[in-house]
């Protein structure tokens, strides 16, 4: 059953590229130009603390007010002569920053001074650039206030637009090379995309690596001469230096997340994709081996996922957004990898079978659907991860009425994990003891840094706009900022806080669960468990296609309750064995994921590999 429906779109594929240069323009184009204000304003105060100092009389002073539906911004202007070196000369810039703001009361505090010197005749000290004596202002001191503005509009509004830019742009060109391809191979889609046109299809993590270097290095371009600034200026107020020092412990973050990109891109290189199925078959099969470049020797060994995605333009509230949702998946556990003839090289199995109801391969349209294979492993220093983009149609070889099969846990011919569940629960910081008749799950609290220090910083950022906007008076913006705030500190909160034990003594079990030293417990017994489930509380997809799960182990009780037995589980494959443990012990069954290792029979044949299967 061949696919005869071409997958290509030129009107829609030209347009997406365009749609999205067109999006992020307006973005580059301020940002460059708040990128060009912060330069400029940083330059003139550096040069005019070298300027010469000298009086000048006001002539004229004046306080701009412009008012428009959001706010009043203000702009005090000023004329006056000074003399520098017996010449006589006229200037009409005031201070380091110029144009109309509302951001403190400078321009009231300056209109003040300069009406009161005016008034009463006093000369008033004014700088003058010696290699132009016809520059020259009155006030060279800076304002943090502003800087404090400039440097996150300087920092994220031009990195989102040139990111999108050099995003978009070659993606342009590989549409342009798909359209192409779609000419030439009308009836095969799989032949339809560049990166499916050799024997293997690549994954390199450098474009990541670089991408990220290349944010950090212009995020640290802005906010490390704002810092330098805020440290050296004694006045300014507080709430500005909240905001420079949080801007700049996220550039320094960034730094960091791309200097470990960059150590995950050396150590692991290139990994390729080759697939003995190509394409992957619907109601059939998709197979093949992941040669990653260097050697890997997990010691839990190489998580391989296949999962099928689709995204989806959707309207709420008006608003149109994407939205990604998993239509199906599947998991495979490989404790042995293959022999590739190469000393330093690690071929990672991949077997999985797409039943016969499952969506073809679809890149037009509104609606996008793609197959995506994720290997991951943990190992010392940064974990191995790779992702694959892969083709799956309707082809002659498609068959009817195959179905994926998952085990029931714990059934007589079903082989256990070689990993044990204490074992794998501990790397996830889970304690699990068992005995005859007795099991305690504890999970600490503590265990989740990497989500609840994003929470808190971006919390603390904003409760310090939201204190800044107070002393500005600017109370809209308090009003939204302050709720956002305090959701992001109790939510990171509650995160380090979280934490639960479960205690099981024949048929009578103890749960508790809540903030450490909070906890309630709730008693139950074997009888009053209906079944046990698995409740998903955060779900984040990285930009490489890894899914990031929090799950909760519940209990769903006769009486129409339910409890919670075991929370905040990161490792998906320990959230299911804990759930087959729980029902096995509940009395109850329950299917669970597939966690068998692969049979590595075929590949061989089938991917010219040596005879050897069995390289570690």
């Amino acid at each position: 059953m061949a696919s005869k429906k071409p997958n290509q779109n030129e009107g829609g594929l030209q347009l997406g590229a365009g749609c999205l240069a067109l999006f992020a323009l307006p973005f580059a184009g301020f940002g460059l130009m708040v990128a060009w204000w912060y330069v400029s304003a940083i330059s003139t105060w550096l040069d005019a603390q070298q300027w010469d100092e000298t009086t000048a009389v006001i002539e004229s002073v004046d306080l701009k007010v412009k008012r428009d539906s959001d706010s009043t911004s203000y702009r005090v202007v000023a004329s006056y002569e000074y003399t520098y070196k017996g010449r006589r000369l006229h200037g009409d810039r005031v201070g380091v920053f110029t144009g109309s703001d509302n951001i403190g009361r400078y321009h009231h505090r300056m209109h003040s001074r300069l009406q009161e010197a005016m008034r009463r005749e006093r000369p008033t000290p004014c700088y003058v650039d010696p290699d132009n004596p016809e520059r020259a202002l009155l006030d060279r001191s800076m304002r943090l206030g502003m800087l404090a503005m400039y440097t996150p509009f300087a920092t994220l509004f031009t990195g989102v637009g040139v990111g999108l830019l050099a995003y978009g742009l070659p993606m342009a060109g590989r549409e342009r090379a798909a359209l192409r391809l779609a000419k030439l191979h009308p009836d095969e889609p799989w032949r339809q995309r560049p990166a499916w046109q050799g024997e293997s299809i690549a994954h390199n993590n450098a474009a990541k690596a670089w991408g990220l270097t290349a944010a950090a290095a212009w995020a640290l371009a802005f906010t490390l001469p704002s810092a330098w600034i805020a440290w050296q200026v004694d006045d300014g107020g507080t709430a500005p230096r909240i905001v420079i020092a949080a801007m700049t412990a996220i550039a320094l973050a960034v730094a960091g997340v791309a200097a470990f990109e960059q150590w995950r891109t050396l150590r692991y290189g290139t990994s390729r994709l080759r697939l003995a199925t190509m394409p992957g078959v619907i109601g059939g099969k998709l197979t093949g081996v992941a040669v990653i470049p260097t050697q890997v020797k997990p010691a839990e060994g190489f998580r391989v996922r296949l999962l099928c995605q689709e995204k989806r333009n959707v309207k709420r509230s008006g608003k149109s957004q994407t939205k990604t949702i998993t239509l199906w998946q599947d998991e495979r556990l490989v404790l042995h990898t293959l022999d590739t003839g190469e000393p330093r090289s690690t071929a990672v199995p991949v077997d999985f079978t797409i039943p016969s109801d499952a969506h073809a391969t679809e890149l037009t349209g509104r609606t996008k659907l793609t197959w995506r294979l994720l290997i991951s492993a943990k190992a010392a220093g940064p974990d191995y991860r790779a992702e694959w983009e892969t083709p799956v149609f309707l082809t002659e070889d498609s068959r009817d009425g195959v179905i994926a099969e998952l085990p029931t846990a714990h059934a007589p011919d079903t082989p256990q994990p070689e990993v044990p569940l204490a074992k794998l629960a501990r790397h996830d910081g889970i304690r699990v003891q068992e005995s005859v008749g007795r099991l305690e799950v504890g999970v600490p609290p503590l265990r989740g840094g990497k989500l609840a220090l994003p929470l808190m910083v971006f919390g603390l950022i904003t409760a310090g706009s939201a204190y800044w906007l107070y002393t500005e008076a600017q109370w809209i913006f308090v009003v939204v900022f302050s709720p956002i705030a305090a959701i992001c500190i109790l939510s990171a909160v509650g995160v380090l806080l979280g934490s639960s034990r479960l205690t099981i003594s024949g048929d009578d079990w103890t749960a508790r669960s809540g903030w450490y030293g909070l906890r309630r417990a709730r008693r139950m017994r074997v009888g009053d468990i209906k079944a046990i489930r698995l409740r998903t509380s955060f779900r984040a997809s990285s930009d490489n296609g890894e899914t990031y799960h929090t799950q909760h182990v519940l209990a769903d009780l006769r009486s129409g309750g339910k409890a919670t037995l075991v929370t905040g589980v990161r490792n998906p494959r320990l959230a299911d064995l804990l759930r087959a443990e729980l029902t096995r012990r509940a009395g109850l069954e329950q299917p669970v994921r597939d966690q068998r290792p692969l049979d590595s029979s075929g590949w061989t044949d089938a991917l010219d590999l040596p005879a050897d299967d069995h390289a570690s």
